[in-house]
């Protein structure tokens, strides 16, 4: 320790508790202080101990990786070198590091040191092999019911076809013109198959989105849109489409599927007493580097309680036989947006209307010159 000037040594201290392995370099990359967690770890992995690893270029060692192929190192590298040369102001990066005899994942964060002395870089090293097993976990079981969602939801359709037929035999086969009470015994067996069948659909629809690989293409957002509005059903309202000429990098087809339902979901709930008046904007954030697509309605609206789960599976905003539906389709939308690694909000006034905005990255949007006028 007596290299170091006056207050490393409370730093070093400090550090030294951390159980994360740290290690400190200057703006070249050259190690100059490693906490004990860091020793602990390479001993236990048979890498070099503290003195040994001093005066190591940490950049050149990823840049070395990097060259054999390493993806990792790789975006390792590029990150430190972004974070030093100022382009960034803090990097992280989650990775897997796993031993002959456990699985292991980390994250890396790389952080400037805020102090008075000479510029220094803060590498930590975490643990995450607990959160990211959770996370598996809890994927494995999410497939799971959706597998099974999908093969009780096909297996339900047979019955269901035959109640329906059933229904239908009944029907034709007995004179009901002087029993309302049979005939409307008929019309609730045929209602409820016909109710039954939709669900099942939903439901295997929702569960395919789980089984399936995206399609990932880059296709005319405004084209999509625009041919998406002219499959809905808008009862007397309007459609208004206030969006670039931009290209849009997703699954088209369940795209459609989300842009359709969220729609649909407007008409439904659209305000009795007037037409419906929905519109779909686009912006821009060059800061945060993203690219939101809002759908805002005038329809009956809901409360703010209830958008904490909106997107939940069969949740109905209004429990009213006038409103048909199973309350899965916005389900469909936050699936798909999740699919995608994209975001949704719903914000709402009762009364007024909703907007559902989704937030899409950066890199997922070709933004048209601004001189484009037609797509």
């Amino acid at each position: 320790m007596s290299s170091l000037v006056p207050g490393e040594e409370f730093l070093a201290a400090v550090l030294d508790s951390i159980p994360h392995n740290i290690c400190v370099i200057d703006k070249s990359g050259t190690v100059v202080w490693v906490n004990t967690a860091w020793v602990e770890f390479s001993r236990n992995n048979g890498r070099a101990l503290r003195d040994e690893r001093l005066g190591i270029n940490y950049l050149d060692v990823c840049r070395h990786s990097a060259e054999s192929g390493d993806g990792d190192a790789r975006q390792v590298l590029d990150g430190i070198t972004g974070m030093l040369d100022h382009r960034t102001g803090v990097f992280q990066f989650e990775y897997p590091c796993h031993s002959p005899t456990q699985r292991r994942w980390f994250m890396m964060q790389v952080k400037p040191l805020v102090w008075e002395g000479p510029g220094r870089f803060i590498i930590l090293h975490q643990d995450i092999t607990g959160r990211r097993e959770a996370e598996d976990e809890t994927r494995k079981q999410a497939d799971r019911f959706k597998r099974f969602a999908y093969v009780a939801s096909h297996d339900l359709q047979g019955p269901l076809r035959q109640i329906s037929a059933l229904a239908e035999l009944l029907d034709g086969d007995l004179d009901t013109s002087g029993n309302k009470a049979a005939a409307r015994t008929i019309g609730h067996m045929r209602d409820a198959a016909k109710q039954g069948s939709s669900l099942v659909r939903n439901i295997l629809r929702f569960s395919s989105i789980a089984n399936e690989r995206l399609d990932v293409t880059w296709f005319p957002l405004r084209t999509v849109l625009e041919e998406a509005i002219d499959q809905v059903e808008q009862g007397g309202g309007a459609i208004d489409l206030s969006v670039a000429c931009d290209r849009l990098r997703a699954d088209e087809g369940l795209f459609r599927v989300c842009v359709s339902n969220i729609l649909n979901n407007a008409v439904k709930y659209k305000h009795p007493q007037r037409p419906l008046q929905c519109r779909i904007t686009s912006a821009f954030d060059a800061v945060a580097n993203e690219y939101t697509l809002a759908f805002s309605d005038n329809g009956i609206g809901f409360d703010a309680g209830q958008s904490a789960g909106i997107f939940e599976p069969f949740t109905r905003l209004l429990a009213s036989p006038q409103v048909e539906g199973s309350g899965i389709g916005l389900s469909f939308v936050k699936d798909i947006v999740d699919e995608h690694g994209w975001s949704i909000d719903a914000d709402s006034t009762p009364g007024e209307g909703s907007v559902f905005t989704i937030t899409v990255p950066g890199g997922d949007v070709s933004q048209a010159p601004d001189d484009v006028a037609e797509c």
